[in-house]
């Protein structure tokens, strides 16, 4: 029978945003799935599609679980700091690996709202002032305005994740309703 050594490290990685969410982290020496345990933290506070801007800084202390003295998984993010660009701070502190996160005064990180509806899976494209529309094949309006934007995947077939979430209690009923869009011109 085969043993296996099991360890867990704490680290610590420090980066800017020059691009992707998962490639700042690449580029300063962190695992790729890193990104996606951030993202689940910050889920109440930041849009992973809208709200990464270039000069962003974070920092992060997170486990990595080791296999044989091998890097193998991304434990739990212990905490995080997230500085935008643009003046917003996000701080978040685990308690005791149960997935449950405080900001620095001790409220809650859970929110009646969630920032988006969709998982953050991965980030497609980087910012940019005119980003192509590939069903209208043109640069919509709003965006020759000047807005910037960053590209999102989230899978085919993922189901959204609800907007609304009441921090406790159970959803008394849930029901279906059509919307109906208005043409693109």
């Amino acid at each position: 029978m085969e043993t296996f050594e099991r360890t867990v490290e704490m680290r610590v990685l420090s980066a800017t945003l020059d691009g992707s969410f998962e490639g700042a982290i690449r580029t300063a020496g962190g695992p790729s799935m890193l990104a996606y345990h951030m993202a689940d933290v910050l889920r109440w506070d930041l849009d992973f599609t809208r709200d990464l801007k270039r000069g962003d800084r974070f920092k992060v202390l997170y486990e990595q679980v080791r296999m044989n003295g091998q890097d193998y998984a991304v434990g739990n993010v212990v905490a995080l700091v997230y500085d935008g660009a643009l003046g917003r701070h996000q701080e978040a502190y685990g308690y005791g690996g149960t997935g449950v996160y405080y900001d620095e005064e001790g409220r809650p990180s859970m929110k009646m709202f969630l920032r988006s509806p969709l998982r953050y899976s991965r980030i497609t494209s980087s910012f940019s002032l005119h980003r192509f529309h590939p069903v209208f094949e043109r640069v919509p309006a709003a965006l020759r305005g000047g807005l910037r934007g960053a590209g999102g995947h989230a899978g085919s077939r993922s189901p959204p994740t609800a907007w609304w979430s009441p921090p406790a209690g159970t959803a008394a009923a849930a029901t279906w309703s059509k919307v109906r869009h208005a043409t693109a011109t």
